[in-house]
């Protein structure tokens, strides 16, 4: 009865790890592309696709998203 009993935590451990891992590779995944966000925002305002207030406002945002994200992830990787 206590081997199955430590089999079951065996089980959920691993498979909130696999899931704190998924989660960190997801986070990593949308720092990728929001800092690629942010090169194409640069690349769209100096072909004048955005106006300097366009950009700002969409830039100010993504920086947001970007310290977020590197919050969260920091957060995550401290409680492994």
């Amino acid at each position: 009865m206590m081997e199955r009993a430590e089999n079951v935590v065996v089980k959920k451990t691993e498979a909130f790890a696999d899931r704190i891992v998924n989660f960190l590779t997801k986070l990593t995944i949308a720092l990728k592309e929001s800092n690629e966000t942010k090169f194409w925002l640069q690349r769209l305002y100096s072909a004048s696709y955005l106006s300097e207030s366009e950009y700002k406002s969409i830039l100010d945002d993504n920086v947001e998203i970007i310290k977020l994200l590197t919050s969260i992830t920091k957060t995550v990787k401290s409680n492994l």
